[in-house]
């Protein structure tokens, strides 16, 4: 059984699609209680969020039920997990914390953070990721020790980081720092963080999944999607709305749009076969294959 949970910011509320018939389920977050929750991350058989307004994350079992609750920083935004060891991005305090999923503890890191927002955890080098929107850079951090070991110097701000499949690339969406620049998906090796290919994308690029054959790219800014082929060719398809987060499933590609609250499903023609109504403001999906 495939499933998609989205993060539904404004509602507060995780929406729960069955993909077989596209069956919604959901769980609100007590209102009196104002959660945010904005990102979502699988970890073994749970499910752990982001809550940007309440500065914690939430661990949940597959049923959507509540198991924990920790506090991690001002503003947690993006989350990466190692084993039970989580990394958690929290912009407005411009820190990564270390949550240890299992007891709750937490170390923290500080600095020079310019707005932590995207991470990454690429394991063969025991590294954290971090994308600094406000900055043209990422940060590299060791992960037992939280200490700054590096950065890659960008051409734009990192709105976006994926490693690929293989663990070789580095996939990072940048927005031009130009008024009227373009954004890029530049792909660098993650050898020695070299940039080797790049390719115009759509305006404020905000999502990226990689399948098989290709890359795809939402494009918050301006109601698009890029698809970019193995083979280097570069599609830019109209899906209006505001295009947060992209996934592929099978021969469909679901699109989340954050304006009007709904998953739009593209065919293998890439025309809109459907919409599904999920919460207001939603601003993540994750797509999970196992539960049963």
């Amino acid at each position: 059984m495939s499933f998609i949970y989205v993060c539904n910011t404004f509602d507060n509320s995780i929406s729960k699609v069955r993909l077989k018939d596209f069956y919604v389920d959901e769980i609100k977050f007590n209102d009196d209680l104002k959660e945010g929750p904005f990102e979502i991350e699988r970890w073994e058989e749970r499910i752990v969020i982001t809550n940007t307004y309440s500065d914690s994350i939430s661990i949940l079992n597959k049923e959507l039920e509540v198991l924990n609750k920790i506090y991690v920083g001002k503003a947690p935004k993006s989350i990466s997990i190692d084993d039970y060891n989580s990394y958690i991005s929290c912009s407005e305090s411009n820190s990564l914390s270390k949550v240890n999923l299992k007891n709750g503890e937490i170390e923290c890191i500080r600095g020079d953070f310019n707005y932590p927002y995207k991470l990454e955890f690429l394991k063969e080098k025991g590294i954290i990721l971090v994308c600094n929107l406000f900055s043209e850079r990422i940060d590299l951090i060791e992960k037992e020790r939280l200490e700054r070991i590096g950065k890659i110097e960008l051409t734009g701000s990192p709105t976006c980081i994926k490693i690929s499949k293989s663990r070789d690339h580095l996939f990072v969406a940048e927005e031009s720092i130009n008024l009227y620049g373009k954004s890029y998906l530049n792909i660098y090796n993650t050898k020695n963080f070299n940039l080797e290919k790049s390719f115009v994308l759509g305006e404020l690029p905000s999502d990226i999944f990689e399948t098989e054959e290709e890359i795809l790219v939402s494009n918050f800014g301006d109601g698009s999607i890029n698809i970019i082929k193995k083979d280097s060719t570069n599609k830019k398809v109209e899906v209006s709305g505001m295009p947060i987060s992209i996934i592929k499933h099978l021969n469909d590609i679901f699109v989340l749009d954050y304006e009007n609250g709904f998953i739009k499903i593209l065919d293998d023609k890439l025309k809109i076969k459907k919409n599904i109504a999920v919460g207001k403001e939603p601003n993540a999906m994750l797509l999970v294959n196992s539960y049963r």
